[in-house]
């Protein structure tokens, strides 16, 4: 008997937060028709090797936020190269990107996306500029006590190669992002420039998301920043999204900017990235807006037990 076929599982490499091909972030997007193992699915990440892979596949049927006509639910995981997490704002914006151009899986009309992921219900927007809003739950940005803050600080002037680094803040996610890290340090600190150890960076643990931060040296930027996680297998993560659920509420506090208007981010990484950002205090959520482009399509073609 001749042996079956495999489906072949498609696929897209989509540059998340920017319109160039050689810009933002990359992520690949795989369609699943079920949710597979987690072993299964970190081995798949290994054949891409690209900064982030984004599983999508069917809804568990549980989620009923919005109509059914004016929207459409996945589920979502997100892996690296080592490791399963929990959050992805760039990966969420290439999933989205990639199903919005994908007529057979979303309807011309539908506008709302909706996405099952282990740290709970993540909504993607078409809006206006060829723009995708990302809504994630808003994280209380903590000051560290005097004793973890002079550790982080010689962790820092370590991997910056600068003993006198001028960190004016050091603050986590809190309860809702415990294992993200906000550095800000003073205008006069120039962070694109900055030439970082990353793998020093290992030191901040048990913090994982390490997001250094600084006041805009461009006209029309609320604020810059880079983000380093070599304990997840990202040695600099070109552009973050989730790094804004700690940088917007902090950043919105301090420039005095109101509920809901909108924040202009530059991600000043190799590739760089524009991100734009808001605060919802009433419902606690923070909203990311970015571009996105679809670099390559093609199809996985070998059995998904050949993953195993």
């Amino acid at each position: 008997m001749a042996s079956r076929t495999p489906r072949p599982l498609e696929y897209s490499i989509v540059n998340a937060f920017t319109t160039s091909a050689l810009g933002g972030n990359p992520a690949v997007v795989v369609h699943l028709p079920t949710n597979p193992s987690t072993q299964r699915l970190s081995n798949i990440t290994k054949v891409f090797n690209q900064p982030i892979a984004s599983f999508v596949f069917p809804s568990s049927g549980k989620t009923s936020l919005f109509g059914a006509s004016s929207t459409r639910t996945f589920g979502l995981r997100w892996f690296t190269t080592t490791k399963e997490v929990q959050l992805c704002g760039h990966g969420t914006v290439a999933a989205a990107h990639a199903l919005f151009l994908d007529t057979d899986r979303v309807p011309p009309n539908v506008k709302l996306l909706q996405f099952e992921t282990l740290h709970g219900i993540v909504t993607a927007r078409k809006v206006a500029g060829g723009k995708i809003q990302l809504e994630m739950p808003v994280a209380t940005v903590t000051r560290l006590d005097k004793d973890e803050a002079q550790r982080i600080t010689r962790v820092l002037a370590r991997a910056f190669k600068k003993d006198d680094l001028a960190i004016k803040f050091i603050g986590s996610g809190g309860q809702k992002l415990k294992h993200y890290l906000l550095i800000e340090l003073d205008a006069s600190e120039n962070i694109k420039s900055a030439n970082v150890d990353t793998e020093l960076m290992t030191g901040t643990a048990p913090y994982a998301i390490n997001i250094i931060t600084t006041t805009a040296s461009e006209a029309g930027i609320d604020y810059e920043t880079r983000m380093f996680a070599p304990l997840v297998g990202i040695q600099e993560d070109q552009a973050c999204g989730s790094a804004n659920c700690v940088l917007a509420p902090y950043w919105s506090k301090k420039l005095g900017i109101k509920s809901g208007a909108e924040m202009c981010v530059k991600q000043v990484s190799a590739r760089g990235a524009n991100l734009w950002a808001s605060v919802d205090e009433g419902r606690q959520m923070v909203r990311v807006s970015g571009e996105a482009t679809l670099v390559a399509k093609g199809n996985l073609v070998l059995d998904l037990s050949k993953f195993d």
